[in-house]
């Protein structure tokens, strides 16, 4: 009897353990940002443009491309937060985010662009000046990629 109690417990863990375990998309947003910064005073804001990825660095016109940002919020609990996603300055989706405290975003965007050439890809984060940020200087991040 107490063996099968044992044993019935450590399935329960296991199975406990196995449903909390974050997907691979949950584990990009709740991942803790890497770095020295401190968290913000009360009510303050700060969203940072983290990095930006992409499926390959080159590759061939009208081939899909992945791409792949990441937004951390360094402040409070904000809605509505704006990040505009571009490849050599044009416009190829705009996101709206809520973010909970410390929360990181890292939506996917498929591309399929038709024109060969060097492409800056880049995520801005309040394109539009809406916020009232402690720090700008952490808005935007790129990559360069090559349509062949």
């Amino acid at each position: 009897m107490k063996r099968a109690v044992i044993i019935l417990a450590i399935l329960a863990i296991f199975l406990v353990a196995c449903a909390k375990a974050p997907t691979k998309q949950e584990s990009v947003r709740d991942e803790p940002l890497k770095s020295s910064a401190t968290a913000l005073p009360e009510g303050k804001i700060d969203i940072a443009a983290v990095s930006i990825t992409t499926s390959s660095p080159s590759f061939e016109a009208g081939d899909r491309l992945t791409i792949y940002p990441v937004v951390r919020n360094l402040g409070q609990a904000i809605n509505g937060v704006e990040v505009g996603l571009y490849a050599n300055s044009k416009l190829l989706n705009m996101y709206s985010f809520d973010f909970k405290a410390q929360e990181t975003k890292g939506p996917i965007y498929t591309w399929y662009p038709d024109t060969a050439g060097d492409y800056e890809i880049k995520i801005i984060v309040d394109p539009n000046k809406k916020l009232d940020e402690t720090n700008t200087n952490n808005n935007e991040a790129s990559r360069k990629d090559t349509i062949y």
